[in-house]
């Protein structure tokens, strides 16, 4: 019954319904391209997306690697320092004179201010120190002392070091390679 047409109109007392101007073809370019510009929009949206998680793991799995990679190469530096420490150690060469004031300075500076007492040092090494560098203690030449290694007596106690102590002290620190 939807084809049935009322009887005024039929006479041509009613006029006829309005029928909507056809649409503006400028209208339905704009409405396509907002409508094409926003679908593609939010396919671009969620490929960027995508990637951006993929690249996310690629970069904490490099990262990763990389950080065991640079871990490794600090161990085998690490051992590799400390043995070329121990070869020059085992070789007892001259300490530098910078060093032995350093060490003597160190063992000085652990023994109690009030009591100075005596300092002992293999001979070569004593020629080479400052002669203000243990004011109040008493220098002793002592052949048996190998070169580099400085020894203070104070109130019945020892204080030693040396370039082989010092690399002990480095190996205490990190452990054993």
């Amino acid at each position: 019954m939807s084809d049935v047409v009322p009887l005024r109109r039929l006479l041509g007392l009613d006029p006829p319904p309005v029928e909507p101007p056809p649409p503006d073809p400028e209208t339905l370019r704009a409405e396509g391209y907002a409508a094409g510009l926003a679908a593609g929009r939010a396919e671009a949206e969620e490929r960027i997306a995508n990637l951006e998680a993929a690249h996310a793991l690629a970069l904490a799995a490099l990262e990763a690697r990389a950080h065991a990679v640079l871990e490794a190469a600090a161990a085998e530096i690490a051992e590799t320092a400390l043995t070329l420490a121990r070869a020059v150690v085992a070789a007892e060469p001259q300490v530098r004179t910078e060093t032995l004031t350093a060490m003597v300075r160190e063992v000085l500076s652990a023994a109690p201010a009030a009591a100075p007492g005596r300092l002992h040092l293999n001979p070569d090494d004593l020629e080479r120190l400052p002669a203000d560098i243990a004011a109040g203690w008493t220098p002793v030449p002592d052949p048996a002392l190998p070169p580099g290694v400085v020894r203070a007596e104070v109130a019945g106690r020892w204080l030693v070091t040396s370039l082989a102590r010092r690399l002990e002290a480095i190996e205490a620190l990190g452990g054993e390679p």
